[in-house]
């Protein structure tokens, strides 16, 4: 693809990330999964009688150009490719997942200047490469409440969405949506980092006295 070829994708896709998805048997030109797609994506998996289509429905909304001749790949052409090599689609979802923060390392570190605010509580910096934000470690007021919520069998994917936005604290609403628009499943990472932060990942020895 030249210059020319790739503003003209760029153009067309205005607003979202674009990654190139190389091989031997084919060169495509991809959306990184969004917020939305994700969430739709966590609700076909959740669905069980639709759960084995979500890897698939994920590649087909996301993989838009075959680079190699620069023309936009619809569904016939992308049905031919996969006929010829069908496990292109775990391929490609394992790579569209790392490219929406699944292959985000996050760190945690001690977060200065909010001790007047939250007076009490521990705040942490969630730093990866992509993305730094600030959050309350989780107190018991939460646990409790998250205890509650998987008691209901409520959905993981929606405890998870819940306890990292209300432990968040910078940027505001429209600064994580922005940071998660890009890449989504860095939500997943951050509420583990809090859960690991709040002793989920303390190692506890056992002795008899």
């Amino acid at each position: 693809m030249n210059q020319e070829q790739v503003a003209s994708l760029k153009a067309k896709y205005s607003g979202r990330r674009l990654v190139r998805l190389t091989s031997a048997a084919a060169d495509v030109v991809a959306l990184s999964p969004n917020y939305a797609e994700v969430a739709e994506l966590k609700a076909i998996i959740d669905d069980k009688a639709r759960a084995g289509t979500g890897m698939e429905w994920l590649v087909r909304k996301c993989v838009v150009a075959d680079a190699r001749k620069c023309v936009p790949l619809d569904a016939g052409a992308l049905d031919e490719l996969l006929s010829r090599k069908p496990v292109l689609v775990e391929c490609w979802f394992k790579h569209l997942r790392d490219a929406a923060g699944a292959a985000e390392v996050v760190a945690v570190h001690p977060a200065a200047g909010f001790e007047a605010d939250y007076p009490g509580r521990e705040v942490v910096t969630l730093a990866s490469a992509s993305a730094s934000v600030k959050a309350k470690v989780p107190g018991m007021t939460e646990m409790r409440e998250l205890r509650r919520r998987n008691q209901a069998d409520e959905r993981e994917v929606v405890i998870a969405e819940w306890l990292t936005r209300s432990c968040v604290v910078e940027p505001d609403t429209a600064g994580v949506n922005a940071i998660l628009d890009r890449k989504p499943l860095l939500l997943e990472k951050w509420f583990q980092a809090l859960l690991n932060a709040g002793g989920a990942s303390e190692q506890v020895e056992v002795g008899e006295l």
